[in-house]
């Protein structure tokens, strides 16, 4: 999988850099975006009154999920729309 991926890193750099980096770049931080308004609204929903334990660990592993997982894969689209 890493291989496909520094391919097209690869390709991105020969023959449409600019294109696939701005692409790549523009939707990675829309991606940051997204991950901070999800985690926002989870942060918000959870202060408003007690929750209990299961829904705060699954909050945690939710926006650990979304901060971690969102930008990486909007970023990966955008190379390969970019190349496209």
């Amino acid at each position: 999988m890493f291989a496909a991926y520094t391919a097209l890193a690869g390709l991105a750099f020969k023959s449409v850099a600019w294109l696939a980096a701005v692409a790549g770049a523009t939707l990675f931080i829309v991606g940051l975006v997204v991950a901070f308004v999800c985690i926002d609204t989870v942060n918000r929903a959870l202060m408003s009154r007690p929750q209990p334990r299961y829904v705060r660990r699954f909050a945690t592993v939710a926006c650990l999920f979304w901060a971690l997982i969102t930008p990486v894969f909007l970023g990966a689209a955008g190379f390969v729309w970019g190349l496209g």
